[in-house]
């Protein structure tokens, strides 16, 4: 999952046997690097379920989830007779989301605002990159939705001959839904 921002979140874990309070810690990884939360970092409801079992839910605020990045988080913990369980390894997943709370950023490399451009056919092209992956772009000439092309991280696309100013804007989203707008204003295309 792609996020703009996290609060609070929680895991469960369900244990046959008791696990003693310091003998639980969470794991954050964020772009492969680890934080270690003890039990003096989060919260941690304990209740038994019909069968006898131990089921312990873990709440982490979000000041430990405000930075950009991938998150994998787990817990590892040993219960009172010694069982160790560790939900990032041994092919166990652990939750898994990114944060991203920056739009796209763009800019348009061959043309300019109020500029005036004498040929029949004018191809513009811009670049347009977002840490986190680019999911969606639209381009508008004069509020009509027209076609591009899009290789890597350059868009292009063609503005024809109109005997008056022409608007340009271009739209793009990334994939936790944060959205940057670029204008090209008053563009002139003739011959």
């Amino acid at each position: 999952a792609y996020l703009k921002s996290v609060s609070e979140i929680s895991l469960q874990e369900i244990n046959l046997s008791k696990v003693p309070e310091d003998k639980a810690e969470i794991i954050i990884m964020r772009n492969n690097q680890e934080t270690t939360l003890s039990y003096k970092d989060y919260e941690r409801e304990e209740t038994m379920t019909k069968e006898g079992w131990c089921e312990y839910t873990y709440r982490i605020h979000e000041r430990y989830l405000q930075e950009e990045g991938a998150y994998h988080i787990g817990i590892r913990s040993r219960d009172e007779v010694n069982n160790q369980k560790n939900s990032l390894s041994d092919h166990q997943v652990g939750l898994r989301f990114v944060v991203d709370h920056t739009a796209p950023q763009g800019i348009f490399l061959n043309t300019k605002s109020k500029e005036n451009i004498y040929q029949q056919k004018h191809n513009i092209i811009m670049k347009i990159d977002d840490s986190m992956g680019v999911e969606s772009i639209a381009v508008y000439l004069d509020n009509c939705k027209i076609p591009f092309a899009k290789k890597d991280n350059l868009v292009s696309f063609q503005v024809n001959q109109k005997n008056e100013r022409q608007n340009v804007r271009v739209v793009a989203s990334d994939k936790a839904g944060n959205q940057s707008e670029f204008l090209l204003e008053h563009i002139l295309v003739t011959t």
